[in-house]
């Protein structure tokens, strides 16, 4: 296992954990953001929903 040295450590990559990452990159820190389940990339993916508001669960 390879050992990463990070600022912050964010678990979870969906809007308000990237929301974070991005944030907390602009003002200088070392991020990484971590998600167990790879990024849907594609129409084509199981379960993919590629619309913007599909991001947020309310919609």
């Amino acid at each position: 296992m390879e050992r990463i040295e990070t600022d912050i450590l964010i678990a979870g990559g969906g809007v308000a954990g990237l929301g974070a990452a991005a944030a907390l990159a602009a003002r200088g820190f070392d991020v990484t953001c971590v998600d167990p389940v790879p990024p849907v990339t594609s129409a084509e993916a199981e379960g993919s929903d590629l619309r913007s508001t599909a991001f947020l669960g309310p919609a």
